[in-house]
């Protein structure tokens, strides 16, 4: 919520940049619209994770342990990043 997405797991890890290309972004579309599903189907087209603005991370994968594992990734290197702008701000 502090990054706009083009900045999301923008970290000099290669694991982040692997991830980041695994992630896409959808607009904030009111929760439970035809908007939100459309938009949200489109770009699941593409990619296996999205940040749906303003309601949060939704991924999907054959199994569930696919689906833990890379959801577990993203909040991981999400966390770095918030420590990271943490302690440059406090700096």
């Amino acid at each position: 919520l502090r990054l706009p997405p083009d900045e999301f797991l923008n970290l000099p890890l290669p694991e982040a940049e692997m991830y980041r290309a695994r992630l896409g972004h959808v607009a904030f579309h009111p929760p439970g619209s035809a908007a939100l599903a459309t938009a949200a189907a489109k770009a699941a087209k593409k990619f296996p994770a999205l940040w749906l603005e303003r309601h949060g991370l939704v991924v999907h994968a054959p199994d569930v342990d696919s689906v833990l594992s890379l959801a577990e990734e993203l909040e991981q290197l999400a966390k770095v990043q918030l420590n990271l702008l943490a302690s440059q701000s406090s700096q």
